[in-house]
This record gives C-alpha cells, structure tokens and sequence, in this order.
C-alpha cells in the first residue's frame, strides 16, 4: 500500500467532511460574533481602539464595554480611516451589523455621515 493520492475516493471523501465541519463551525462563530456585536450596537458602545493584528491586513477593534474583535476591510487598509476620529474623540459607533456569504459585516460610522464597512474574522485574544 501506498500513499493515498487526491483521486483516492477516501481522500475526497475526508476532504469533504473537513469542509463541513469547518462550515458547521464558521456558521457558530459568526453566530456568536453577530450576537456580541448587536449587544455593542444596541447599547451604542463606542470604538475605542483600532490597533495592529498579527494577521495581513486585518486590525484589532476594541469597543468601550471590552470586545476586541478582528476586522479586515475589502478595500485594504480602509480600516485606518477611523484613527482620526478617534484621535479627535469624535465617537465611532457600529451602525450595522448582518451575517453574509463572506462573513459578519459590520457597519462603522462617525459624524458628519461617515462610514465604513468591515468584515469581522473573528475574537481578538491577546498575544
């Protein structure tokens, strides 16, 4: 017996059962993700920090009440847009929050009608 090669019917079959797990689970965290994030929208928590991430292209959110999520826009480094109001102590308020094909979405917004839009990959932990 040999290695097993990707035409090999076990292999395929693991692969997609890896696939439906990893889905089933991504489905869990955006679950968690959108409910926290509501409870930051609804209680009008403002952005506090917008910080570094280990990760490429992603930043570190952190929100008044705590939450520290992980946020990358399509865009690229849109997300360093909100420095400034944040250094102005202009308040940054999530706007929206919906689960899509891609993930959580998430909608920032500051006075006079800016916004910004980000994906939110996941909890932040500390390094």
């Amino acid at each position: 017996m040999g290695r097993a090669g990707p035409w090999d019917p076990d292999v395929r079959d693991l692969e997609r059962s890896l696939k439906r797990i990893e889905a089933e689970l991504r489905g869990d965290l955006d679950r968690l993700l959108v409910r926290r994030l509501v409870t930051v929208l609804n209680r009008r928590c403002p952005l506090r920090t917008v910080g570094a991430s280990p990760i490429k292209d992603t930043a570190r959110l952190g929100f008044a009440d705590g939450l520290s999520v992980l946020a990358h826009s399509p865009e690229g480094s849109v997300l360093l847009r909100l420095l400034l109001p944040l250094h102005r102590g202009t308040s940054v308020l999530l706007e929206r929050v919906e689960r899509t094909e891609a993930g959580v979405a998430a909608t920032l917004g500051w006075a006079p009608r800016h916004q910004l839009r980000a994906l939110i990959t996941g909890f932040d932990q500390v390094d």
